[in-house]
């Protein structure tokens, strides 16, 4: 089915949610993906939240129309038990998205990955007791007030590309494991797992975002390749 050459290295790609877009756009693209996507976009109460869920699909379709040199109408996905997608009827090929805000971020390999990104906010660190670590709150406490909600996203982004990695999504709690990002950038990661082997990575994407990834290849891309609709609707 896939005749398109394999992605050895690891790709990032990044779209820009455009601010505004026609009801006619919104159906003409709406066509591009799957009924499954389709039905959640339209369970949607807010138009961002189904903005962001739509173009999360038809970026993940472009780079795969793309590197598989396949039309988009063949991509077909499976998924797993925990929800997370597939590429039908392909055993070497892995692919992760997210969303947040402005910004839809996907990741792609030959081996498991996982990727996030997320807007910083306001938000009640406190609510890192119940679901981080220990050591992972503790260390929140212990950074001036002033960086304490940028770590809280670091390492909520860090977490989410790790249980994303593995494939169980939310339903590893985050509390299981411990993630660390020391003052030079160095990230330490300790789990139950043996071998414990995961790296990470984290980009600047944009002012007030934290984008991170996950691998069990440590064979990250120095930057994130950025796309729009046009260069899209090109492929799709």
């Amino acid at each position: 089915m896939y005749r398109g050459r394999i992605i050895e290295l690891i790709k990032i790609f990044a779209l820009k949610i455009p601010g505004e877009i026609e009801p006619e756009i919104f159906l003409k693209w709406s066509t591009k993906v799957s009924k499954e996507r389709m039905e959640k976009v339209s369970r949607f109460f807010r138009k961002e939240d189904a903005m962001r869920s739509l173009f999360s699909e038809l970026l993940v379709r472009a780079v795969i129309s793309k590197e598989f040199n396949i039309p988009n109408e063949e991509i077909k996905f499976t998924y797993n038990q925990y929800g997370k997608p597939s590429l039908k009827n392909s055993k070497s090929f892995f692919f992760n998205a997210s969303h947040s805000g402005e910004w839809v971020v996907a990741i792609f390999h030959t081996a498991p990955i996982g990727i996030d990104v997320e807007k910083i906010r306001p938000v009640d660190i406190h609510i890192a007791e119940r679901i981080f670590s220990d050591k992972e709150y503790q260390e929140i406490l212990r950074k001036p007030r002033e960086e304490q909600e940028n770590y809280f996203f670091d390492l909520w982004s860090l977490k989410e590309s790790y249980v994303k990695a593995v494939g169980k999504g939310l339903f590893q709690p985050f509390h299981s494991f411990s993630i660390t990002k020391k003052n030079n950038g160095e990230i330490i990661f300790a789990c139950n797992e043996s071998p414990c082997r995961w790296f990470f990575k984290q980009y600047n994407l944009a002012e007030g975002y934290t984008l991170s990834a996950c691998t069990i290849q440590a064979q990250f891309p120095e930057e994130v390749t950025l796309m729009d609709l046009e260069a899209i609707e090109q492929v799709i």
